[in-house]
C-alpha cells in the first residue's frame, strides 16, 4: 500500500487504531519533536477513577463520585479537547483532580 502523509501543525495531534502502521520523518528543524503514546485498555477490565478535584472539562462529573472508564470516555463525546484533558488528569501523578480506585 501507499503511505498518506498527515501533516501537522505545531501542537496538533493525530489519533489512529494500534495497528496502523505509522512513522515519522527525520526532523529537519532546530526543535525538538515530541510525542505522546496513550493505550485504553478495554473496558471490561473494570478500571474506575475518583473525582477529586475540578477538571473544569464540562463532563458534568461531581466530586466524590467514582466513574469508569466507558463513562469517563462517553461523556467526551467525541470532543478531541475532552478527551486530551481527560487524559491529562489521568496521567497527573499527584491525582490531585482524578485518581485510580
Amino acid at each position: 500500500s501507499v503511505g498518506v502523509p498527515c501533516a501537522l501543525q505545531a501542537g496538533g495531534v493525530v489519533f489512529f487504531r494500534f495497528d496502523t502502521p505509522h512513522c515519522t520523518r527525520d526532523n529537519k528543524t532546530d526543535f525538538e519533536r515530541s510525542a505522546v503514546s496513550v493505550h485504553f485498555r478495554r473496558c471490561e477490565s473494570g478500571r474506575t477513577f475518583r473525582v477529586k478535584g475540578p477538571l473544569n472539562l464540562g463532563l458534568g462529573l461531581k466530586r466524590g463520585e467514582v466513574y469508569s472508564m466507558r463513562d469517563l470516555v462517553a461523556r467526551c463525546a467525541g470532543d478531541a479537547d475532552k478527551l486530551c484533558g481527560l487524559i491529562e488528569h489521568m496521567l497527573d501523578p499527584t491525582g490531585s483532580c482524578l485518581s485510580h480506585v
